[in-house]
């Protein structure tokens, strides 16, 4: 396995991985952070309940919304700092 891992990626099996790899922290996200993940997340249900209410979309319709996709991804990139 780690032959084929090899020849996919050379280097990434050696016991030896400072050149490229860099070690992420887990700080937790700062009070202001906090405070706009908080805020993002209430606009995303606000958005979904506007959605199914004033527009008429079914859960299909609101998992494709791009303006919701991009809301989500900036939940998850906050998420995946802290």
């Amino acid at each position: 396995m780690n032959v084929l891992k090899e020849k996919q990626e050379p280097g990434s099996t050696s016991k030896d991985k400072k050149d490229g790899a860099k070690k992420k922290s887990k700080a937790p996200l700062s009070a202001e952070d906090m405070l706009a993940l908080d805020k993002l997340k209430g606009e995303i249900e606000l958005y979904k309940h506007r959605l199914k209410t004033e527009f008429g979309y079914t859960n299909k319709d609101i998992k494709i919304d791009p303006e919701l996709l991009e809301m989500e991804e900036k939940v998850a990139a906050f998420e995946k700092r802290g």
